[in-house]
């Protein structure tokens, strides 16, 4: 099973966020439903459990926080809002742990 991490950082795009994870788990389902296991295990992985997103109009409750994310397979980092170097700054502990994901094997898009 392939391990998906779907970043869900401060400034994020909800449907950046959503539409993955939506379509990773339609995926799954149709595996199940030729009596196949799923082949995605995915998390919503952030900095907190609780991410507002859009000016506090949603609140995206995260699976894992980063430090307990020891290995995966494939991290999607989502489109964001706003200035990139104020979103990279409000992210910025992303960016290590991204990295050494990407040493140990795992794809980055």
């Amino acid at each position: 099973m392939k391990k998906v991490s779907i970043l869900v950082p401060e400034s994020a795009l909800l449907a950046a966020v959503d539409d993955p994870r939506h379509v990773f788990s339609m995926v799954n389902s149709f595996y199940e439903k030729d009596g196949k296991p799923a082949i995605f295990d995915i998390k919503l992985v952030g900095l907190s459990k609780t991410v507002n997103l859009h000016n506090s109009s949603f609140t995206v409750h995260t699976d894992l926080l980063l430090n307990e994310v020891k290995k995966t397979d494939l991290i999607f980092i989502p489109a964001f809002d706003g200035k990139m170097e104020t979103v990279l700054e409000k992210n910025k502990d992303f960016i290590p742990w991204i990295n050494e994901q990407y040493k140990r094997g795992a794809e980055v898009v």
